[in-house]
């Protein structure tokens, strides 16, 4: 397993994706230090972190995820290279969920990174007020945990369509409609919010009465989601014909 895990990372190593998701996530803290620049007030910490936490969960964070689902996936696609990784003296069930465990730990590992972008931006504009850094950093990893939801509904997606294009297509699609879906009774819809709804009460705000169901059952909706399409990539990789 461990020698899988290398490959994989390898071939991350031998493009810009890395890079590409990178930069996608330290547009969030870029975002937010432009609008206080703009607004040109000094914020409270948590202003920062709350609009940290909106940029990244609701736009530039589900876009990230979309392009590592994708991507994962469609690169073997692109070079032909199933067939040549299948020779390997390892099951195919592993080779994929190897894939999937470095996209996730890439994911929790860019939802780091966006906790000290956002760190140093209350840092640049002289935020003031409690800083919270622990109740937050829970907050941006299960929301991190919340996106990865996302993410083996892409590789199913693009196991599919074998096409980077489509499964980005519709990842916007579902980025820019869940904008709509935030605002409304539904919000648990949405695996990253649903997830933070039971910690919202630790920095003072209040859970919405108008919320449909409770968060267990959003919770529960998003893991089944989560674990379907986990199994249904899983077994399309084990059944399908590479040759």
């Amino acid at each position: 397993m461990r020698r899988v895990i290398a490959a994989e990372l390898q071939k991350w190593r031998r493009t810009w994706f890395l890079l590409v998701t990178v930069a996608a996530t330290l547009a969030t803290p870029l975002m937010v230090l432009l609008m206080f620049l703009i607004n040109d007030r000094t914020p409270e910490w948590q202003d920062v972190f709350e609009q940290g936490m909106m940029f990244s969960l609701l736009l530039f964070g589900p876009l990230t995820v979309t392009l590592i689902g994708a991507q994962l996936i469609a690169t073997e696609y692109q070079h032909d290279t199933w067939k040549l990784m299948f020779t390997a003296p390892v099951a195919r069930w592993k080779v994929y969920l190897t894939k999937w465990l470095v996209g996730f730990v890439w994911i929790m590992s860019l939802s780091v990174l966006v906790i000290f972008g956002n760190l140093m931006v209350g840092l640049l504009v002289g935020a003031t007020g409690p800083v919270k850094i622990w109740i937050w950093t829970n907050f941006f990893l299960l929301g991190g945990v919340g996106l990865s939801v996302m993410l083996p509904v892409y590789n199913l997606i693009t196991l599919i369509s074998r096409n980077f294009f489509v499964t980005s297509a519709i990842g916007i699609i579902t980025t820019f409609a869940a904008v709509f879906v935030i605002n409304s009774k539904y919000a648990g819809l949405l695996p990253q919010s649903s997830v933070l709804i039971l910690l919202r009460p630790l920095i003072g705000d209040q859970i919405r009465p108008d919320m449909i169901g409770s968060a267990p059952l959003w919770l529960g909706m998003n893991a089944a989601i989560a674990a379907t399409a986990l199994v249904a990539s899983t077994l399309f990789v084990q059944k399908a014909d590479y040759r």
